[in-house]
């Protein structure tokens, strides 16, 4: 009896081990058992391109940091005119240029770009040309923007790369217009990515400064009785650009009135004048 159980019991055994071995057989067969592969032929191939050039860019440990820098100063200044010429010639001896310059009564209103690295000096010494009214100051960090852009323009002309390579070993015709046409989607976006990047690289080197000029607010009393000569220039200055304005105001009247009036004559003679079509219109109704 003790012989029989003990054949049972190693027979038991023998059969739980080897259904063991055999599921780990499977369970190897099926996970070194490579997943087929899918080729969809010429409409896979930009987006194997696009995988292969996608891949992330390294980042350096120091990241030099892209900032748009921008001032608007509103000043009150003895001239106007004199203090607007002082900034546009430490403008152009900077190495910047004017964007505008507009005059609204006597006030000027001007903006100027300036190299990044002479912007500090420029604001602090213009500062100097009046009393300050107002200052405000901003800085856009579009460092993380500025890399990604580039990084992409990079991807893109790699993708490009690979599309004329693609080119060349193309057989049919179907392929190489396929072909052409996504490499020119690509060419248009590489050259739309570069216009971008060059304006962002224009404004980082260069920074806007605003400026509003203000004449003083009252005139410095000096004690002295004002002579006769200015005080008949401010006179004339005055009565002339009223005569200016007024004149304009009757040339305006002249170009716009007029066809207008004409227009309205015309409306009332066809009408309710001589001719009355709208006149006789009402008389058959009455009748």
């Amino acid at each position: 009896m003790k012989q029989l159980l003990v054949i049972l019991f190693l027979g038991l055994f023998f059969l739980i081990s080897c259904t063991n071995n055999s599921s780990q057989d499977g369970a190897y067969k099926m996970a070194a058992e490579p997943a087929p592969l899918s080729y969809s032929g010429e409409k896979d191939l930009s987006t194997s391109a696009v995988r292969s050039t996608d891949s992330p860019t390294p980042k350096s440990a120091v990241v030099e940091r892209k900032r748009i820098l921008n001032a608007q100063l509103e000043m009150r200044v003895d001239d106007v005119y004199a203090a607007e010429r002082e900034l546009i010639n430490r403008t152009r001896k900077l190495g910047g240029w004017i964007i505008s310059s507009s005059l609204f009564w006597d006030e000027v209103t001007l903006v100027v770009k300036i190299p990044a690295d002479k912007y500090e000096l420029f604001l602090s010494d213009s500062e100097t040309l009046g009393e300050i009214e107002s200052k405000s100051e901003s800085s856009d960090d579009v460092t993380e923007y500025y890399y990604d852009l580039e990084n992409r323009i990079k991807n893109k002309k790699l993708l490009q790369a690979r599309f004329r390579a693609y080119l060349e070993k193309a057989d049919s015709m179907e392929d190489i217009l396929a072909v052409e046409r996504q490499l020119s989607d690509v060419t248009t976006e590489i050259e739309r990515l570069e216009g971008t990047f060059r304006g962002l690289n224009r404004d980082i080197d260069y920074s806007t400064v605003s400026f509003q000029l203000l004449p003083p607010l009252t005139e410095t009393v000096s004690g002295r009785i004002p002579s006769f000569y200015k005080t008949f220039a401010t006179l004339g200055y005055k009565v002339l650009s009223f005569l200016y304005y007024l004149l304009f105001g009757v040339i305006y009247l002249l170009i716009f009135g007029i066809p207008i009036v004409l227009v309205l004559g015309l409306i009332y003679i066809l009408g309710w004048g001589r001719i009355g079509l709208i006149r006789r219109f009402f008389k058959k109704l009455k009748n």
